[in-house]
């Protein structure tokens, strides 16, 4: 399964995630993957939802897991035994006043936390992506940021001025840090 995942060029995190699913199911039925039948794989699956109360993405990341093991790996016809995939509850999320936003990002005392705060506030970045920012990302004429995201794609993030200078100051303060 590994295999067949990395010759598709999945991530390591995704790799990781649906071997970890799939060992899960196999040792909830002390059975080898390959030997779970697609309705002993639902009874698992309503196990998580009841009992475990695991949300709709680790359900979906379980059934695709189980898709790929079943398809890919075992060479079964999935449409015989497709699985419906739960959908996510859309919420729209709470958001803090102009303010509140401001009042948190100048909060710390911390360099390294200020500048996360303002840069995630100011750009949107997700998490993994504000950590892997280096000086070489940045084009300080044009005042981007060069994001690599998930599934290697690149993008282009403006970068307030008031950001820049920030990020200047914490790159001159972690000369170290920041080379690679």
């Amino acid at each position: 399964m590994e295999r067949e995942m990395r010759i598709r060029n999945y991530s390591e995190r995704t790799i990781r995630c649906y071997i970890c699913s799939v060992g899960q199911v196999s040792r909830h039925f002390s059975l080898p993957p390959g030997r779970i039948s697609t309705t002993q794989f639902k009874t698992y699956l309503h196990h998580l939802i009841v009992k475990e109360h695991c949300s709709v993405s680790r359900i979906n990341q379980n059934i695709s897991a189980w898709k790929i093991l079943q398809q890919d790996v075992l060479g079964r016809q999935y449409q015989s035994i497709e699985i419906k995939r739960p959908r996510r509850e859309k919420k729209l999320p709470e958001l803090l006043s102009e303010d509140e936003a401001i009042s948190l990002c100048n909060s710390s005392r911390n360099l390294k936390h200020k500048t996360l705060l303002n840069l995630a506030y100011a750009t949107g970045l997700h998490r993994s992506e504000l950590l892997s920012i280096r000086p070489r990302n940045i084009d300080r004429k044009r005042r981007v940021i060069r994001i690599t995201g998930k599934g290697n794609k690149q993008r282009e993030v403006p970068l307030p001025a008031s950001v820049l200078q920030l990020l200047e100051v914490y790159f001159r303060a972690y000369p170290i840090n920041n080379s690679a």
